[in-house]
């Protein structure tokens, strides 16, 4: 707020409020006003292309999210971050293989880009692969260093293929939550968590 005081014209600031608007505060139409603001004053800030497509998605629109997010892989097609948010919106719009291409991508680019497993595995996990879910799943579990999201998606693949005695897979068993995130996958709807 205090940056804006001293001058409205900082894009950047528009962008931070917009997303604690979003993200923070649920004030979604002050959050729309500074995703706007911010790139009426400054069109190639990719930051603003970065976090309005969640705000956008989240307001189901779609195929504008889409847009935006193409619009900055355009403006940075060097930025893992950047190319992980085309693929974010590509599996909420349900374009499963297109999501699992762009993720790809930005694998090429970051192969340590943790999220970015997360993504393949949901992907597929969303498409009834959950074999094929698994490798990237342990991926990310791995570099998240057994983060408890990692650990439920993880959990939930395996549940879906039936390994459900968490002494099996991959060390889960060893966690202190692990039967949690089993019984949590098992009783499920049959929705792949998000992250």
């Amino acid at each position: 707020m205090k940056a804006l005081e001293i001058d409205e014209h900082l894009a950047e600031a528009h962008v931070s409020l917009g997303y604690i608007s979003f993200a923070y505060d649920w004030e979604w139409s002050a959050a729309g006003q500074h995703f706007d603001q911010a790139l009426a004053l400054n069109p190639t800030l990719t930051r603003a292309h970065n976090f309005y497509p969640l705000y956008l998605s989240s307001r189901g629109m779609e195929q504008q999210a889409l847009a935006v997010a193409k619009a900055a892989l355009d403006l940075d097609p060097a930025s893992p971050s950047v190319s992980h948010v085309l693929a974010v919106q590509l599996y909420l719009s349900r374009q499963f293989d297109q999501a699992l291409q762009q993720t790809r991508k930005t694998l090429e680019m970051d192969p340590h880009y943790a999220v970015a497993y997360a993504m393949m595995g949901q992907a597929y996990a969303s498409k009834g692969c959950y074999r094929e879910a698994v490798p990237d799943l342990d991926k990310y579990l791995e570099l998240s260093r057994g983060g408890a999201a990692a650990l439920a998606l993880l959990g939930y693949a395996h549940a879906r293929l039936g390994e459900r005695n968490e002494n099996n897979t991959n060390g889960l068993g060893s966690e202190p939550c692990a039967g949690v995130a089993f019984a949590a996958a098992a009783g499920g709807t049959g929705a792949a968590p998000r992250v």
